[in-house]
């Protein structure tokens, strides 16, 4: 059993994955008060799926970028109980989860990230064989940065955090390129799971890090220092 954990912007999110199947999820918006919801809402997770902690496998955390503040809750929380309960820890980034959502058959994707003070973290991604590579680094931009970056080199698909866009923004881009719906617009721990979980399986030829060993992964800094 993995319990998976991203809090890396706004919306967090939990889950329970056992391999063959999802035991349990949780997502919600916060408004900024990671610290004071994380523990009471892992625990009712647990109680609700009638886990116990050591029940436990292993835990996944997403490595973020995001928020400079709820990456470094999240991670913190996960080192400390996987520390605890002696499990390993398998650490993504909040591009591996949303790359999840992309459409079969597209070749680029552009993922979203909210950095705060209405401005994102864009990063670029074009399809590697069975998975993406990143193409360029990642950039910070405000809405209308963004919107001119997806003009002048359309993407295939636009994944990740998008809500902060107006629909008139959205209409234009839709004209051009495939945007994740709302439901598909968000990180959800699940597939945190999920893919934490592939890592993790005898074969799978992963080098994983110790968990003490994971860094929180951010874009110039604290990029998210305002969410």
């Amino acid at each position: 059993m993995i319990l998976a954990i991203d809090t890396a912007t706004r919306v967090i999110s939990l889950a329970l994955h056992r391999g063959d199947r999802l035991v349990a999820e949780h997502t919600w918006r916060t408004e900024n008060v990671h610290t004071v919801e994380l523990a009471p809402q892992v625990a009712v997770l647990l109680a609700q799926a009638r886990v116990n902690p050591p029940e436990l496998d292993a835990l996944a955390i997403c490595l973020g970028p995001g928020s400079y503040t709820g990456v470094r809750i999240g991670l913190a929380y996960a080192k400390g109980l996987a520390l605890a309960l002696g499990r390993p820890l398998v650490g993504l980034t909040a591009f591996e989860i949303s790359l999840f959502g992309v459409p079969p058959g597209a070749r680029s994707a552009v993922v979203l990230v909210p950095a705060g003070r209405g401005r994102y973290i864009v990063a670029r991604h074009a399809a590697s064989g069975p998975g993406w590579q990143l193409s360029g680094a990642p950039r910070i931009l405000d809405v209308a940065g963004l919107l001119q970056e997806l003009a002048l080199d359309p993407p295939a698909a636009v994944v990740g955090e998008w809500d902060g866009l107006d629909e008139d923004a959205l209409s234009a881009l839709r004209a051009r390129m495939r945007i994740a719906a709302p439901a598909e617009a968000i990180r959800r721990a699940g597939v945190l799971a999920e893919l934490a979980w592939r890592k993790l399986q005898p074969g799978a030829g992963v080098d994983l890090p110790a968990g003490a060993e994971l860094a929180p992964l951010y874009v110039s800094g604290p990029a998210g220092g305002g969410l």
